[in-house]
């Protein structure tokens, strides 16, 4: 599917898994530029560390090397707070580069005993001249360290110096050598001036600077013909499908003519599109230093906004500058790709609406806007499956299939559309196709986790398997793909393989709850409950707010006690447990629907079965969520078992009106009725 989808790509985990680490690194560090809160900050980023250790460590180098000194003092502050050693080679490296005296003086303190020897000499040639404010806290640091180390800091001092004398005496030699020549140059210069005085050479002075004038002016018109012409060849190269070249052409370019804001805004559209985000933030921090009130500016910050998930701050430029930015082809495929991202996480995805973006997409598509061609293509297909509008489809996804050599987005978006048409099998080759075209790193991992969900899907868990350890070798230090992996391996029954995967991720992160919370869901669905028990209680005492953990403890003491006479001594002793937990799922959340079913079902295995505390929780549970089917079925039970034929009416209307199209549900319910009728 098209980028917009790699967006909110999401694992096979029912928790979620993380979707963009950059997008989130981004949106976090816009928050230190706004935000005064910084305990709430540090808090959050320290959160971050144990939920997704990855995406923290990446927030964490782009602070130390923020271009604000408050950026990289939070991170000097956060590592103060945490201690965490793996960031101490940041502020190591942060000492050679800082030039804030206050994040200087903070960071020594930080890493003060925890230099080795063979990284001394590194700081002292940078600082052993001791003149400046910040080589003087330097060696007074280093001083310190030396003591601790046991290592002769005046000959640490006398060694750098050495070596310092030596550039010096290069830089001198190449300037005596400069100097010769230089002397040659002043002689030249003497007979110009005295040339200068004779009335010829002012004339002939003055027609050089109009000839000079002229080619100045032809070497400008020269340059800008040549720059429409770069940026127009890598529209045409985006449009042939190669926008690796088209990367390349722009990127050169923005160098050779950085003050050229379409260039960028073409480079920044692509990183965008290609998932490049950090890239992106550079290229539109450049465009920022330009003018800061050109339309091209605009529209990056509306993209920035958006490929960051941050639609709100998106729908406020649309908003404020909703005319300016309707008149240009940027403006209005951007307006596009916002309504299908906002129809997405609105939950609005009903077909009508995706049938409007998708008839504005073919609008689009008509005008044959330079450089939009693939993209135009792909949302179009994309806009097809999420709308059921599979027929109007697939004229696009024909289209792409007479492309020669397809970009990977393209081959994401048949994916998409053959998933959702049904083809599960021909949508599992193309995402394979991705796979082993393996492109920018993000959009590779979203296509191995779409392949590994599908082979699951397709009960293919071997090959599941095979596509998330792609996964886990491209983010060796992520936690979600070694979770999909246990899902994988356990469903796929090889013991080895899930015990492996296990080991490895407690050595990798022993303090995360959800490596010990999806073993025992794996554990639990072999029926080693047990097991799942004790996993399930060491994930609460990582994180006692889970209440999916909660959840499942109280499912697998249920489980227990079906091992028992109903009502016996054991029965009794593992439902009251249960019932604890379900009660404890509702503490922690109160709208958490699972939980009161199943505290209603265990109110009619009592004996005599409690009916008013079962019926309460069924129709708290249907309060929360009108549409479920759980509840609906668990009070027309209740109805036939009260034998309250009102209350049999009341839900057997509901359910047919509610799921009138659910054939399999609605049978099932005539069936139930017959039989109940016979009985009695």
């Amino acid at each position: 599917m098209s980028v917009n989808k790699i967006i909110e790509s999401s694992g096979p985990q029912d928790h979620g898994i993380v979707q963009e680490k950059q997008l989130t690194a981004l949106q976090f560090i816009k928050k230190i530029k706004t935000s005064s809160d910084r305990p709430q900050l540090v808090a959050e980023l320290a959160g971050l560390f144990t939920s997704d250790r990855e995406t923290a460590m990446l927030i964490f180098d782009q602070l130390i090397h923020g271009d604000q000194p408050l950026m990289r003092r939070f991170a000097i502050s956060f590592f103060e707070s945490e201690k965490a050693a793996e960031l101490v080679p940041y502020l190591k490296r942060l000492v050679l580069i800082e030039d804030d005296i206050e994040n200087l003086k903070l960071c020594v303190r930080c890493v003060s005993g925890k230099l080795d020897r063979s990284e001394l000499p590194e700081y002292f040639e940078a600082a052993a001249a001791g003149k400046s404010a910040k080589e003087k806290e330097i060696l007074a640091f280093l001083e310190r360290e030396c003591r601790f180390l046991s290592v002769d800091y005046a000959r640490m001092i006398e060694n750098a110096n050495i070596v310092r004398r030596q550039a010096r005496d290069k830089r001198l030699e190449k300037y005596e050598k400069k100097k010769i020549k230089g002397q040659d140059e002043i002689v030249i210069a003497d007979m110009v001036a005295e040339g200068v005085r004779n009335p010829k050479t002012l004339y002939y002075a003055a027609s050089v600077i109009a000839v000079g004038i002229v080619l100045f002016a032809a070497i400008h018109i020269y340059g800008s013909f040549r720059e429409g012409n770069i940026l127009a060849g890598s529209l045409a190269l985006i449009d042939e499908y190669n926008e690796a070249q088209a990367i390349a052409s722009l990127s050169a370019a923005s160098f050779e003519y950085p003050a050229s804001i379409g260039i960028l805004a073409a480079l920044h559209r692509l990183y965008c599109e290609n998932y490049m985000i950090v890239e992106a933030n550079d290229i539109l921090n450049r465009m920022l230093n330009l003018r800061s009130d050109s339309p091209e500016l605009r529209v990056a910050e509306i993209r920035n906004a958006m490929f960051a998930g941050d639609l709100k701050s998106a729908a406020d430029f649309f908003s404020k500058n909703s005319a300016e930015i309707a008149n240009s082809p940027e403006g209005e495929f951007l307006k596009i790709q916002y309504e299908y991202m906002s129809a997405r996480t609105s939950g609005s995805r009903n077909r009508d609406e995706m049938k409007r973006i998708f008839e504005s997409a073919l609008r689009f598509g008509k005008k044959s806007v330079p450089g939009f061609r693939p993209y135009c293509l792909n949302i179009s297909i994309t806009l097809a499956a999420e709308g059921d509008l599979v027929e109007e489809g697939k004229p696009f996804y024909n289209t792409a299939l007479e492309i020669k050599n397809p970009d990977p987005k393209t081959l994401l978006a048949c994916a998409y559309y053959l998933e959702v048409s049904g083809n599960l099998d021909e949508a599992l080759n193309y995402y394979d196709g991705v796979v082993k075209a393996r492109p920018a790193q993000n959009i590779y991992d979203y296509a191995c986790i779409r392949a590994g969900s599908l082979s699951s899907k397709l009960s293919k868990h071997v090959v599941a398997a095979r596509y998330f350890s792609k996964w886990r070798d491209s983010r060796p230090d992520s936690l979600d793909p070694l979770l999909s992996l246990l899902q994988a391996y356990g469903d796929a029954g090889d013991v080895g393989g899930f015990n492996s995967i296990y080991s490895e991720a407690v050595e990798k992160f022993r303090d995360e709850p959800l490596v010990y919370y999806n073993y025992g869901v794996i554990k639990m669905k072999t029926g080693a409950f047990e097991e799942a028990i004790k996993n399930f209680s060491k994930a609460l005492s990582l994180k006692p707010d889970l209440t999916e953990a909660n959840y499942n403890i109280a499912k697998s003491l249920v489980s227990l006690s079906e091992k028992f006479e109903a009502h016996s001594a054991p029965w009794n002793q593992y439902m009251v447990e249960a019932i604890s937990y379900y009660k404890k799922c509702i503490v922690l959340d109160p709208n958490y629907e699972p939980a009161h079913i199943s505290l209603g079902i265990i109110s009619l295995s009592k004996n005599p079965p409690d009916y008013n505390s079962a019926s309460e929780s069924f129709s708290k549970a249907l309060k929360i969520n009108p549409v479920s089917k759980d509840a609906l079925l668990n009070l027309l039970s209740l109805g036939y078992l009260k034998n309250d034929k009102t209350m049999i009416e009341k839900y057997r209307n509901e359910i047919f009106l509610k799921f009138k199209d659910d054939h399999s549900l609605i049978e099932k319910m005539r069936s139930f009725a017959n039989t109940k009728r016979l009985n009695d």
